[in-house]
């Protein structure tokens, strides 16, 4: 940052032009480095003790260490392309962005809500959007389908499969340094990868060359192995897309991550700190949802990532406090844990010390797991009846199962038919707002910080408020101090994202940031 501007002078001095990409001269970044340690020398302890004195105590001699050191790591790092940090990390604090290239048009949001698509007018299958249709990239990946399909007609359910396994057949249209990026990022193996090219090949009929459908496999499972779930709509959990960001898969995996990203309207991602992450930290993301107990966690992460974590969290039956993966006691109603959250052993009570053994515990799991895949997602009165009926003999309040009723609830009351704002009764509103508030202090136990699931709780929250303000007093305008807090966090949480409700939009636009 402070030797961009001098390379710029200098490049339009020597060659008159600034380019996109162009090499920084060794000797600018020399001069510019012993110019950062001269002032460095003289302002540096003022500098870091104006920016920093939250963050550590601040000497003379630490002041000027940290900020050469700084200083000379990014200007060696920046001269060879390694993306590096060797600062504390404040919560909420940018740690990276992944870019989307600029010369390359990414899938369009009106996929991601579905409205205005069709077919596309050249019969290669895929439903897209007016301006999708018309654009390059589409037009390469319209011809190569065409090549593939040759004469083969395809109903309205095929071309939805199709669609649906688009992400692979694209990569056939990279250029060779893409192509070269993404053999090298890490891959799976295993016979639950590539069941996209099983559907365009055995289901589609599609004809594709051995060595492309080799290459295809691969890619499978490159992108099941490094890619992004993009939730484009909180009350729509199966609306999700994937995005490679080859910088942003380098993170490890941690049930309690310290960054948390979101996807902003260009696709980037931004990925932020949760929590206050120290200098020389590992940063973190998760692979699996926050809200799955231990046992749904690893069982998704075996299966997907092939490998068991070993967390804090997963080693702790209680999940921190948390229970989530809790089932109640027959003999005193307390709390049946496993002794070893990581293997197959005896649940015991935390109150009577009581034991059950492994396989009556499954049969519990299996029971309640079949009672929510027979559920309507927007079935209040069925959901509501089970959590505080059916299930409370089961399971206690915190159990992931109680956590995934509430939280579907959240999402049906206020926007489902029935259930929408002006219809909730105080009673309704009331509830929901105890189940974000539930919610979030799990969120607080689990060791989250700042997510995405925190900015949308108390966004909820603030409508709650504002709804019962308006049905109290006939005016929607919320003075309370706290109300506006909660949306003022959810705003900054969700400030970067895409998908986030217009009032948080429309903020940041008054805002600026």
């Amino acid at each position: 940052n402070a030797i961009g501007p001098l390379i710029t002078l200098w490049l339009i001095y020597s060659e008159g032009s600034v380019q996109q990409k162009a090499e920084t001269p060794l000797l600018i970044l020399l001069y510019g480095g012993f110019g950062i340690s001269v002032g460095l020398w003289l302002w540096g302890r003022r500098v870091i003790e104006t920016i920093g004195e939250d963050l550590t105590t601040i000497t003379p001699s630490t002041g000027f260490t940290i900020e050469v050191g700084s200083a000379f790591t990014v200007l060696i790092a920046s001269k060879i392309g390694i993306p590096i940090s060797t600062t504390h990390c404040k919560v909420g604090s940018v740690v990276f962005v992944g870019y989307f290239s600029s010369s390359k048009r990414g899938v369009d949001w009106s996929l991601f809500s579905k409205r205005n698509l069709t077919a596309c007018d050249k019969s290669c299958g895929l439903i897209v959007c007016n301006l999708c249709k018309l654009s390059e990239h589409h037009q390469k990946e319209c011809i190569l389908i065409r090549t593939f399909k040759r004469d083969r007609i395809f109903s309205y359910e095929d071309n939805t499969m199709l669609t649906k396994c688009i992400t692979p057949l694209r990569s056939l249209t990279l250029t060779r340094e893409d192509v070269e990026l993404v053999v090298s990022l890490k891959s799976h193996k295993g016979s639950q990868h590539g069941k996209e090219i099983e559907i365009l090949t055995e289901k589609l009929g599609l004809t594709i060359p051995e060595d492309e459908t080799k290459f295809l496999y691969h890619v499978c499972t490159v992108l099941d192995a490094n890619a992004f779930e993009v939730l484009t709509d909180p009350l729509d959990n199966m609306n999700t897309v994937r995005g490679l960001f080859p910088l942003g898969s380098l993170a490890n995996h941690r049930c309690y991550p310290n960054a948390f990203h979101v996807f902003d309207e260009q696709h980037r991602m931004i990925v932020r700190a949760a929590v206050f992450i120290e200098k020389n930290a590992e940063i973190f993301h998760s692979y699996t949802r926050l809200l799955w107990g231990t046992v749904s966690r690893n069982f998704h992460l075996k299966n997907t990532k092939h490998f068991i974590c070993k967390c804090e969290r997963c080693k702790d039956p209680s999940e921190f406090n948390t229970y989530m993966n809790a089932i109640c006691c027959k003999t005193c109603k307390g709390n049946l844990l496993p002794k070893n959250p990581l293997l197959p052993s005896h649940w015991q009570c935390d109150t009577c010390t009581s034991m059950e053994n492994v396989k009556d515990i499954g049969k519990k799991l299996t029971l309640i797991a079949s009672v929510l895949r027979g559920l309507s997602d927007d079935d209040f009165k069925i959901m509501y009846k089970l959590l505080k009926h059916t299930l409370a003999a089961l399971i206690p309040e915190s159990n992931e199962v109680a956590i995934e009723l509430k939280y579907k609830m959240i999402w049906i009351l206020g926007y489902k038919q029935g259930y929408l704002w002006n219809e909730l009764p105080m009673d309704l509103l009331t509830l929901k707002k105890q189940f974000c508030e539930d919610i979030l202090e799990l969120l607080l136990k689990l060791r989250l910080g700042l997510c995405k699931i925190r900015g949308l709780l108390l966004y909820e929250i603030y409508m709650c408020d504002k709804e019962i303000n308006l049905k109290k007093v006939g005016n929607s305008e919320i003075n309370s101090n706290s109300s506006n807090k909660y949306l003022l966090e959810a705003a900054d949480i969700l400030k970067y994202d895409a998908s986030a409700p217009e009032i948080v939009k429309k903020l940041k636009q008054v805002n600026g940031n």
